[in-house]
């Protein structure tokens, strides 16, 4: 017996994948939003626009560790972070979207993980 697999965009097109995708991801996402000293604040902001080399995470959890603390003790980091911007570096979710609909190195049915000081799943 012969398998064969096919890319979704051999199917379905280009295109058509491409509206998939945008179906599938909403225009709002939720994000914790660092305004300064003790000034997060969890509001809907828009997704953010993917270059090639990117992906998209869908966070399914979400984690502090002490650098978090200090920044939001200090309202902002000198190297990292500076108000207003989102806030948080290890997650852990699902590949919502590819910056280039074909890779070979990710899927969109991977999971990932994501912190400032590793390289995920590479």
């Amino acid at each position: 017996m012969r398998t064969t697999t096919t890319k979704k965009t051999d199917y379905l097109g280009e295109e058509t994948a491409a509206a998939v995708v945008r179906a599938l991801v909403p225009s709002k996402m939720t994000a914790a939003v660092l305004y300064g000293s003790e000034d997060l604040r969890i509001e809907k902001i828009d997704v953010p626009s993917l270059a090639a080399d990117e992906v998209l995470l869908r966070v399914r959890l979400a984690l502090t560790d002490g650098t978090d603390l200090k920044v939001w003790k200090r309202g902002y980091h000198a190297r990292m972070i500076q108000p207003p911007a989102v806030f948080g570096h290890e997650v852990v979710g699902e590949i919502a979207a590819l910056g280039a609909p074909e890779s070979d190195r990710v899927d969109q049915t991977d999971q990932a993980t994501s912190t400032a000081h590793s390289r995920a799943n590479r």
